[in-house]
């Protein structure tokens, strides 16, 4: 759906990844902002929204969807395109999507949880694990300020480009030559 604004997530339904949160932000967003929707990455679980959303009315149900399988240039299509990318997990040992997001160039809005803030630094809005109505605060920020979500995407790619194979092995080799020397 070109034009149509939408929020983008990983789709994996595992409790630490917190798609309930999300979810309940969405519809809260969704009450206002008749256009927009939320794509999850990943495959349909049947029942898992309406389980999710069981007092969601069916219009907003509706503008949530899991996407299924996605290839690579449709991933990035759907990263560069979206208006927002939100991670609300609360565990990752590391969390490479939101570094996705942002080379990608989408705003992101991640929780707060564990490694995250460390992966994100300071080009991403960070909010509370678990607090819907933070998320969608979160969100709506981006959504109301395009000044925020366009300083976001820049300070994004900026951050991701720091995260390259490159330069993750020359930082081990540092490492290990510090190892080395002692």
């Amino acid at each position: 759906a070109t034009g149509v604004p939408y929020i983008l997530s990983m789709g994996n339904t595992k409790p630490h990844k917190d798609l309930p949160t999300l979810l309940r932000a969405f519809a809260t967003l969704a009450a206002t902002r008749t256009d927009l929707r939320l794509l999850m990455v990943g495959a349909d679980v049947p029942g898992y929204i309406e389980a999710n959303l069981p007092d969601a009315p069916a219009a907003v149900r509706d503008r949530v969807a899991f996407t299924g399988r996605v290839s690579d240039p449709e991933l990035r299509a759907l990263y560069a395109h979206a208006a927002a990318f939100a991670f609300p997990s609360t565990y990752e040992g590391y969390g490479l999507p939101p570094l996705e997001a942002m080379a990608l160039g989408a705003p992101v809005v991640c929780s707060s949880a564990a490694s995250l803030p460390e992966v994100v630094d300071d080009a991403a809005i960070l909010f509370e694990p678990g607090d819907a109505a933070d998320l969608a605060a979160s969100l709506e920020r981006v959504f109301a300020d395009s000044l925020l979500a366009r300083d976001l995407r820049a300070r994004g790619r900026a951050h991701a480009a720091n995260f390259t194979w490159a330069s993750a092995a020359e930082a081990t080799v540092v490492v290990y030559r510090e190892v080395t020397a002692r």
